[in-house]
């Protein structure tokens, strides 16, 4: 239980303000685990724990077993259980699935918690019980994909329409058409982007469960599958226009693999080993098939297409050769024979 303000301990502390900045602080402001704080008597220190869906004592209010005291959830003495440690007794939530905040406080920190403190987001995701994974990722997808392609197409636009000589209207409407095909054209390469990712994150996570449960690790899907998802938030970098997708891709990448390494270790309770098996196993599989895919569908019928023009162009010259080769050049004419000499 740590100041929300500060991020001060305000486990053993009888006062109700933070003793580190002066901020006001209630109990039942927080989440604890069942059974992982005592709730201590202030008047003997006879601890009872919080059985509730909050992990706070139910009732709020008693009158002490052991001296008689009134008992309040206001002025309890509150401290972790034994064997419990103190980052362990909170009960942390995915931001994301906390419906009381706004969506951008909700959206930013869980990119917050996914870029800082996966170790965190892995224990929220551990006693989640689903909130929408699946649509952070896609926010995640478009957030990093609509800048740039707003980007060309505003830098398209000005020059179209800096090409259309003034007054008209010919070259006007076909500067419009342009724009038209250019923003569908954008439109598209962001559904196909929100496409891949969603695509990659469920490909990679799959066989991360598959690959974490051949090792042993109970790994249910509705933990590994977000570990993944939420864990994508570095995506967001490429939203830089233009060069994040080109340069920002390779660290967001990276950024992601560790960050739901250590997720995944903390949603499953996998060990360090097992869980960076889990993360580097799928994804180098995943990059192999999408090479073997570009070289099969992309490369192959390239590199076909040009053998072919070679050996269009190769015929065309052996016809046009033999043909250069018959013309023979014109015999010079024959020189003129001297007249005869006449006799005297």
């Amino acid at each position: 239980m740590r100041c929300k303000g500060c991020g001060y301990s305000l486990f053993n502390h009888r006062g109700r303000t933070c003793p580190e900045c002066g901020a006001a602080f209630a109990p039942a402001d927080f989440e604890f685990r069942a059974n992982a704080v005592e709730f201590c008597c202030p008047g003997c220190m006879q601890p009872y724990y919080g059985t509730d869906a909050h992990g706070l004592p139910e009732p709020r209010a008693f009158a002490c077993v052991s001296c008689g005291a009134a008992c309040d959830l206001a002025t309890m003495v509150l401290r972790p259980a034994p064997g419990v440690r103190e980052d362990e007794a909170e009960l942390n939530r995915v931001p994301w699935e906390d419906r009381s905040l706004p969506w951008r406080r909700r959206f930013l920190r869980t990119v917050g918690d996914a870029m800082v403190r996966p170790s965190r987001l892995g224990a929220a995701i551990a006693g989640s019980q689903g909130g929408g994974p699946a649509r952070f990722l896609v926010t995640v997808a478009l957030v990093a994909a609509v800048p740039t392609a707003l980007a060309i197409l505003v830098f398209t636009g000005f020059l179209a329409m800096g090409a259309v000589p003034p007054g008209s209207r010919m070259g006007a409407a076909s500067a419009r058409n342009d724009l038209l095909a250019i923003a569908l054209g954008c439109a598209a390469g962001v559904a196909v982007a929100v496409v891949a990712v969603v695509g990659g994150v469920l490909a990679v996570a799959g066989l991360a469960t598959l690959v974490l449960r051949i090792a042993g690790v109970d790994a249910p899907w509705r933990r590994t599958w977000p570990s993944f998802a939420y864990t994508a938030a570095p995506l967001v970098v490429c939203a830089v226009p233009c060069l994040g997708p080109y340069c920002g891709v390779y660290v967001a990448g990276v950024w992601w693999l560790v960050a739901a390494g250590i997720a995944l270790g903390s949603s499953c309770r996998a060990s360090a080993g097992r869980a960076i098996a889990a993360v580097v196993i799928p994804a180098v599989a995943v990059l192999g098939l999408a090479a073997g895919g570009l070289v099969l569908f992309v490369v192959m019928p390239a590199t076909a297409a040009v053998k072919a023009a070679t050996a269009a162009g190769a015929a065309a010259a052996n016809q046009v050769a033999p043909a250069a080769g018959g013309e023979t050049e014109p015999e010079p004419a024959p020189e003129p024979e001297p007249a005869p000499e006449e006799s005297p």
